[in-house]
């Protein structure tokens, strides 16, 4: 369970990550700051424990590339359903559920699978959420397309998320985004079937990213036979 109620996280993010268009996907808004420091204090004085770091409030190029794919129809999700693995604030999400797809949020962090939650319910937009670690039992995931942006970042995920990758790749249309994470160097895209599919420059708050754009690169695999 979440460790803050809807209202006060809500009312949280308004003062510290105002929901408002991404500078890459203007069509959509989402809550996002430049600093999730001062939420991250916040959150954790409302709830009285700690809790992980926001992330959720971060507006990352890697989904914000993967939602523009999204919107402009190269990747095409209407009428299949959709996993976000990862979905952090729930910018891919959002995307997919615009174009008319049927839309499974997944993320460890309650308290970003409620903004998602949040921020759906503001656009008017249909989105179910679930707390789950996706690459425990990958199988499990039954949906035509896997959206995920920024999936390996930590040292840690890279042998279970190659395996999951694996998994889904054989029977699902896979879609990767990398926004230059350090450990996804371990990652052979090529030998998971997964080839470029696009290249895209994106805006980026230098005080997380010490940059002010990040060069995005999104792989995917073709379609998968139950996603024709």
């Amino acid at each position: 369970m979440p460790a803050l109620d809807a209202v006060t996280l809500e009312r949280l993010l308004a003062e510290h990550a105002p929901f408002r268009p991404l500078p890459f996907v203007p069509e959509l808004a989402s809550w996002h700051t430049s600093n999730e420091l001062p939420l991250w204090e916040a959150l954790e004085a409302a709830a009285g424990i700690e809790v992980p770091p926001p992330f959720f409030a971060l507006a990352w190029p890697a989904g914000q590339a993967v939602a523009r794919l999204v919107l402009d129809g190269v990747v095409p999700v209407r009428g299949l359903s959709v996993a976000d693995v990862g979905c952090g604030s729930g910018v891919v999400a959002l995307a997919a559920a615009r174009m008319g797809a049927q839309v499974l949020a997944l993320d460890l962090d309650p308290l970003a699978l409620e903004a998602c939650g949040l921020a759906a319910r503001r656009h008017g937009l249909a989105i179910e959420t679930r707390a789950c670690d996706a690459f425990v039992d990958p199988e499990a995931l039954d949906v035509d397309v896997v959206l995920a942006a920024d999936l390996l970042y930590h040292r840690s995920q890279i042998e279970p998320g190659l395996r999951a990758l694996e998994c889904w790749r054989r029977t699902r249309r896979v879609v990767l985004a990398d926004g230059g994470r350090p450990h996804f160097g371990a990652v052979n895209p090529r030998a998971l079937g997964l080839d470029v599919l696009a290249e895209l420059e994106v805006p980026a708050e230098r005080i997380v990213e010490g940059a002010t754009s990040r060069t995005v690169r999104i792989f995917a695999t073709g379609p998968s036979e139950r996603g024709r």
